[in-house]
């Protein structure tokens, strides 16, 4: 367990982690959750160890930037597999992923994106 670190410092810890862990609250509305670490996540280029709904948001997002495995809440057999899977890939030296998607999740391809939207609807 770590003390409270101020945001720039917890991102240096990011960057030296062999996996970042993002767990979804299992709650009714797990679907649609998306923090903003995950964004912070795709950045660091580490793998993702993603636990939550498979057919979440979040999961999508992850899925969809090749960042790593997505498992179930209730997948113990799945987690176990992610992680000696993750764990192999260290060993390797295999454990900066190419998140060939993340491109569109970077803040300014997203403000862009707000950007167009807004000026379509003020036409």
């Amino acid at each position: 367990f770590m003390p409270y670190l101020p945001h720039h410092e917890v991102i240096q810890v990011q960057r030296k982690a062999q996996v970042l862990l993002l767990s979804v609250n299992n709650v009714p509305s797990a679907k649609g959750i998306i923090t903003g670490k995950i964004f912070e996540y795709l950045a660091i280029a580490r793998p993702v160890l993603c636990i939550g709904p498979l057919d979440g948001d979040a999961a999508a997002i992850i899925n969809k930037a090749n960042a790593g495995p997505v498992v179930g809440f209730d997948d113990l057999s799945g987690f176990k597999k992610a992680v000696m899977m993750l764990f192999k890939n260290f060993q390797e030296g295999k454990n900066i992923v190419s998140t060939s998607g993340a491109e569109q999740y970077s803040r300014k391809v997203l403000c862009g994106d707000i950007a167009n939207i807004l000026n379509e609807i003020s036409k």
